[in-house]
């Protein structure tokens, strides 16, 4: 059975006024033209829904914490890429229904080729759900585990670079999160499948 992904069409949501934060804020989903930037010493809460970030980085600076359940970022057009720096901290949970159920992060398929996702946080804790980066590079360069406390975390990735001291810890306790897998199912049983 093929991953099971979702067509959907983009709701109709109001454009964000504001797309940096540098102060303890919650934040509505929506599409954020220009991308979402979250400034030195912030804390952003998102609430549960569907983030479109268009157009833009999604930057998290230093010295920041950003949270959410049962939140999906949906990437799309120019420069649309993930960008977590060191000394962040990234604890997210994808929706358990929708659109984008099971689904955290998901590049558009029309994304140029090989573009870089960074994920150099030293504390991303949780990240429950599946990253959906079909034509990027999934990137870490931390000195810690990622998703070690996610109930499972899923890679779907063109390329996953794990350098320095990172690694990467892809757990697969799918019962104990309402949060659906969209993992591939070969023959009724789940597998983790490298490929080159």
């Amino acid at each position: 059975m093929p991953i099971r992904w979702r067509l959907f069409r983009h709701p109709s949501f109001q454009t964000a006024t504001s797309t940096r934060y540098n102060r303890t804020v919650t934040i509505d989903p929506g599409v954020y033209c220009g991308g979402i930037s979250i400034l030195n010493n912030s804390v952003v809460t998102f609430r549960p829904g569907i983030y479109f970030v268009k157009d833009g980085k999604f930057f998290v600076y230093s010295n920041t914490k950003v949270q959410g359940d049962g939140v999906g970022f949906y990437l799309t057009g120019n420069n649309a890429t993930l960008h977590f720096t060191s000394n962040t901290r990234i604890d997210f949970t994808a929706p358990s229904t929708g659109a984008l159920a099971g689904i955290l992060f998901f590049e558009d398929r029309s994304a140029p080729v090989e573009r870089l996702h960074y994920f150099d946080s030293n504390s991303i804790t949780r990240e429950t759900g599946s990253m959906y980066l079909s034509r990027g590079i999934f990137s870490t360069d931390s000195n810690s585990t990622i998703a070690a406390n996610s109930a499972f975390t899923n890679v779907i990735a063109r390329k996953v670079w794990i350098k320095s001291n990172a690694s990467l810890t892809l757990n697969a306790d799918y019962g104990a999160t309402t949060v659906p897998n969209v993992a591939v199912y070969y023959e009724g049983v789940e597998a983790v499948w490298l490929v080159k």
